[in-house]
């Protein structure tokens, strides 16, 4: 069958390129070797000895995560939150520019 095929393309091929001719010569000595050998036949009897039915998959099952009830607390530093160092909601108070003795000039 693919023997046919090639040899008809083969001559189809007569005004092929130098490339085209040899590759299809090449199949068609490849094909000729093959049938000698009884390589098709053997290779269909191997695959259907070794076929073996395939055992039903099972659905794997998703795995759930307990999820905390409380939400975790973000943690924020002081200054962020507007607080002094030792913790009282205080704000520091800004501090006036220095008074000079001397008005500027």
């Amino acid at each position: 069958s693919l023997l046919l095929s090639v040899n008809q393309t083969f001559f189809q091929a007569s005004m092929a390129t130098e490339y085209d001719r040899k590759r299809l010569e090449n199949i068609r000595r490849n094909d000729e070797m093959m049938a000698a050998l009884n390589v098709h036949a053997k290779a269909s009897l191997l695959s259907a000895a070794t076929k073996r039915p395939r055992a039903e998959s099972k659905k794997k099952k998703k795995k759930t995560t307990n999820k905390p009830e409380t939400p975790a607390v973000i943690r924020k530093s002081l200054r962020s939150r507007g607080l002094n160092p030792d913790g009282s909601s205080d704000k520091p108070k800004r501090m006036a520019p220095p008074q000079n003795a001397s008005p500027p000039v």
